[in-house]
């Protein structure tokens, strides 16, 4: 029966179901999402795509939107995406700048965001991208979603 359990737990793992981990994606696309901000409501998007080249280089570029309540009275919070790298050694790269919608929710209209990184002298493991709320005026930061690529070259 204790080989019965171990085999399930190392199954629930391997398939990524065990406490709520999925296993991280190669080269694909990523569609993030945040929660509903503090009235007066509202929430961002971001959709996109992670692209591997190599042991060494990684790009993503997508669009983000902030979208309003209703009412289309807007919350005060920009939408924007930023991205780091995990090298070969386990260490992070900085964040990548922010970048985003940052013209309000009312026009409907989207940002472009991009990023890469290349080092010809370390590999690069995985690609983390993040959304979030953001109202740049008062440097506050909410309601983040992140989405994680791994190198398919390593």
């Amino acid at each position: 029966m204790k080989i019965v359990r171990i085999l399930a737990v190392v199954g629930l793992l391997a398939a990524g179901l065990f406490a709520g981990v999925t296993p991280a994606a190669a080269n694909g696309n990523y569609y993030l999402t945040s929660a509903i901000s503090p009235f007066p409501s509202g929430w961002g998007s971001a959709e996109g795509s992670v692209d591997f080249t190599g042991k060494h280089k990684v790009f993503q570029q997508g669009y983000a939107q902030d979208h309003c309540a209703g009412d289309g009275s807007g919350d005060g919070y920009g939408v924007y995406v930023r991205s780091r790298v995990i090298w070969g050694n386990g260490a992070y790269s900085e964040w990548s700048p922010w970048q985003g919608d940052s013209s309000g929710c009312a026009d409907h209209t989207e940002g472009f965001v991009s990023s890469g990184f290349s080092n010809p002298d370390r590999n690069i493991l995985r690609m983390e991208v993040q959304l979030c709320l953001r109202d740049v005026q008062r440097n506050d930061v909410i309601n983040c979603d992140l989405a994680s690529f791994r190198n398919q070259y390593i």
